[in-house]
Formats: C-alpha cells, structure tokens, sequence
C-alpha cells in the first residue's frame, strides 16, 4: 500500500492533476479512499450508480464498453470515472475492470466539492481532461457515422418508380 507521500508523488506525477501545486495535491490525497483489487476484479459495470472517481496509484485499470471491448487502459497518476464529480446523481458511462492487481484511490462527490471550494484550479484540470474525452468520443461517433453511412448508401434496395404497375411490384 502506498503511503501518503508516494500518493502525492503519483498524482502529481501526470493525468489531470500533475499541475496542481504541493497544497492541493496534498488535501487531494488526504481525501482518497485508498483500495486494493485484484486481476479482474470489475470495479463497476456500465449503468452502474457513479458514486467516487479514481486514481490509478499502482496498476492499471481496463475501462471497457458492454460486450467487453476494451476502450482504455488507465495506469498510474490518471483519474477515471470523473462524471461521479459533476452530479450526484450519474451513471457509469462504461466498465471498468483490474488489469492484475491494482490499487486507486476514490474520492466521493461530496469530498471533491471541498477540494474545489478550497482549491478551485482543481475544476481547470477536471475541465480539460473531460473536454479531451468529450472531443475523443466525438471524432469516434463521427467516424462511425460517416462509416455506417457509407455502408447503407452500398446496401440500400433500389427505388422503383411510382409508375411501375402493381403486379411487377408483386402487389394488387
């Protein structure tokens, strides 16, 4: 288990945190819930209730999609689950699940809020990775729609006109 100064270090280390400065970093840590899990361990599954968001500290965590794709791999220092900071009220958007063993820290909505009244340069970070990750998602929808286009235009029944009579239509 790491200790508060190796926390401190991995958060300050990269993701969206490695900005902060010692003080915020600091009351960062002092508010996670440290917790160890194992290799496959599911932290959560996609619907599930958003109640804290995580850091990585040692391992790394899959975030998958139902039918089990793997979208990303989150490791040390970076934080996931982040929609639990903005509402009290979500849902995951996505699994995530133990590559080998791990150890995060979470932090609750309630607790974060705290963090941003004393330190509001914590709401800059969230902001811009969860702007990356809004961005990310679209390039990926516009690719599919633009692919799932193209495959209709390839595979739609030709029109038949409105003139053609009833019986080459197979209809009286």
């Amino acid at each position: 288990m790491p200790g508060r100064e190796e926390i401190i270090a991995t958060l300050g280390r990269g993701g969206p945190f490695a900005s902060l400065g010692p003080t915020e970093l600091r009351t960062l840590a002092h508010l996670l819930r440290v917790i160890h899990i194992e290799d496959g361990d599911v932290l959560f599954a996609e619907g599930d209730e958003a109640e804290a968001a995580f850091v990585v500290l040692e391992g790394a965590i899959d975030i998958v999609e139902r039918g089990g794709r793997v979208r990303d791999t989150v490791e040390p220092g970076e934080l996931f689950g982040e929609l639990a900071l903005f509402s009290s009220l979500g849902r995951r958007t996505a699994g995530a699940v133990a590559r080998g063993r791990a150890c995060l820290g979470a932090i609750a909505y309630e607790p974060f809020l705290a963090v941003v009244r004393a330190h509001p340069v914590v709401v800059v970070a969230l902001l811009k990775l969860s702007t990356e990750r809004f961005l990310a998602l679209d390039r990926d929808y516009r690719r599919l729609r633009a692919g799932a286009s193209k495959l209709s235009e390839r595979h739609e029944p030709a029109e038949r006109p409105l003139d053609e009579p009833a019986a080459a239509r197979g209809t009286k």
